[in-house]
């Protein structure tokens, strides 16, 4: 069960576009409105003091503009940040781990928004199993039988693969008689580690820099795998490829993995070693 993606949403209604020069075509408008006689000074240049200080007063105009914009968004979960953030989540009953940035936090208190039941729901499990240590990445819940919940542990030390002291740290979290469903049994597993080495040949156009659309799509392709560095996410083919196909590039051809690299409930990908090859189209 995926959490609500909030980047997916169109900004709220109360932040403002800022436009300086709207603002200062405004105040002109309104100044002639009322002073006809001003029009032939406020359309010149901005040597003119009066100008210099309508625009002045634009400028500050728009830095309040600026101003409310973060205060109106500063307590909402998708742009709160810090402090804010913090007491955001207080107000749900969600508190800040030591060392747990702002983003970690937001994705524990749209989980607990989401599961917060005593039934033992996915984003209970993922919510609690977050919230028993900083170090954890992901969890994912399986349920191989009535009454057996099965949860997956992705550490973000390392390649992933959890200690053993987080993995009881997680079941210690998930089993408190407050969180578990009586009816439950659970058992905790880290996750089987999928490393896939990815090779390419990436044939670009004559024009453009070889070694910065290399860079540009290495950098890509790192991204792509921290995106799906999850527990039971595929690597796929169509990923690989959109992550390397850089501006300027004719071709990818991709030699390692030669197709997707299906991973398991108890997996997570990682990549391996990274080898492009950059040939220029004649």
């Amino acid at each position: 069960m995926n959490i609500v993606d909030l980047s997916s949403y169109p900004k709220p209604e109360v932040i403002k576009a800022l436009d300086f020069e709207a603002r200062v075509a405004a105040i002109k408008a309104t100044a002639i409105e009322i002073m006809p006689d001003l029009e032939a000074v406020l359309m010149g240049t901005e040597a003119e003091p009066l100008v210099a200080v309508i625009e002045a007063c634009a400028y500050h105009m728009t830095l309040q503009d600026q101003r409310g914009n973060e205060d109106g968004t500063s307590m909402l979960i998708a742009y709160a940040t810090g402090a804010n953030l913090t007491h955001l989540a207080v107000t749900q009953g969600v508190e800040r781990l030591d060392g747990e940035t702002d983003e970690r936090l937001r994705k524990r208190l749209l989980l607990w928004m989401s599961g917060h039941t005593t039934a033992g729901s996915v984003s209970s499990y993922r919510y609690w199993g977050h919230t028993a240590d900083v170090d954890v990445h992901d969890i994912g819940v399986t349920s191989p039988s009535p009454g057996e919940v099965q949860l997956v542990v992705l550490s973000d030390s390392g390649t992933g693969a959890p200690s053993s002291a987080l993995v009881q740290k997680v079941l210690a979290a998930v089993n408190d008689e407050t969180v578990r469903p009586i009816c439950d049994s659970i058992t905790v597993l880290g996750a089987s580690i999928v490393t896939v080495n990815v090779a390419a040949t990436i044939t670009v156009r004559s024009g453009p820099d070889a070694t910065a659309i290399a860079e540009a799509a290495e950098a890509d392709l790192y991204a792509y795998f921290e995106e799906i560095r999850q527990v039971g996410q595929d690597a796929t083919e169509s990923g690989i490829h959109a992550a390397l196909h850089q501006s300027g590039v004719k071709e990818v051809t991709l030699t390692s993995p030669s197709s997707t690299v299906a991973v398991s409930e108890l997996q997570s990908p990682r990549l391996g070693t990274v080898d492009l090859t950059i040939e220029v189209a004649t």
